[in-house]
């Protein structure tokens, strides 16, 4: 599971970890499965955050191979929308452009309307609905095959370079 790239110190991510340490992190030591939370982007995350120092949480850090790391995780954990903090975010497109498979908060598609919960990503109105979105994903290879498939889809049919140049020039 990747649950942040990009800088600590930044709005959106500090909103989104401390939303994953008090309200995801204490729920997935409750899952029996061998999970591992990676987190990346550069500065480091608030030492008041102590989940985020759990065994299973991983800080690689600034990583130099972007593409490597989302290519190695199949779940994309985007906390940052939770609350008043509202944007569309780039990494949005770049998980999607990999196949993976988003969970976020519903207000991340006022930005980005084309999201679609159950259909490209999953989207949560609560960190209870998070936790479980988070928990069907990890339960089933299935499910995490399907999203991931019309992630990509949504990927090529409103992101993809030729689209955007092609609704730039226009």
């Amino acid at each position: 599971i990747l649950a942040n790239i990009g800088n600590f110190h930044s709005t959106g991510n500090k909103i989104g970890m401390s939303y994953l340490n008090y309200k995801i992190l204490p729920n997935l030591k409750k899952i029996k499965k061998n999970i591992v939370v990676n987190l990346c982007g550069k500065g480091k995350p608030n030492p008041k955050l102590k989940n985020l120092n759990l065994s299973f949480v991983k800080n690689k850090g600034f990583v130099k191979d972007l593409d490597l790391e989302v290519l190695k995780n199949q779940i994309f954990l985007l906390c940052n929308n939770t609350g008043y903090h509202y944007g569309g975010y780039t990494r949005v497109v770049y998980l999607m452009s990999s196949a993976g498979v988003l969970i976020a908060d519903k207000n991340l598609s006022k930005s980005m309307p084309e999201l679609i919960h159950k259909k490209n990503c999953l989207l949560s109105s609560s960190d209870e609905q998070m936790f479980m979105n988070l928990s069907k994903v990890i339960n089933s290879r299935e499910l995490r095959e399907e999203i991931g498939k019309n992630a990509r889809s949504t990927y090529e049919e409103n992101y993809a370079p030729k689209i955007i140049v092609e609704k730039l020039l226009s």
